[in-house]
């Protein structure tokens, strides 16, 4: 394997790492993150709670499937 080739694909492997910080700015961010991660499950039941509300349709016509007893409507 050529010397470019083994550069090329080491490249391409190594993943961006976050920023690395004092101790007091990392709890700040971290702090931020705990309100948001706090605040998130809130945010879902007021959605689902919001899709409960939603009216209801009509939907279409009553169908007439085939079974084992005869024609019937779903």
């Amino acid at each position: 394997m050529k010397l470019q080739e083994m550069e090329s694909k080491t490249k391409t492997k190594q993943t961006d790492h976050p920023e690395v910080v004092l101790e007091a700015e990392w709890l700040v961010a971290r702090k931020d993150l705990l309100t948001r991660e706090k605040e998130f499950p809130r945010q879902r039941d007021a959605l689902s709670a919001a899709r409960l509300q939603l009216p209801m349709g009509l939907g279409s016509p009553a169908r007439r499937v085939r079974c084992l007893t005869g024609a019937r409507a779903i």
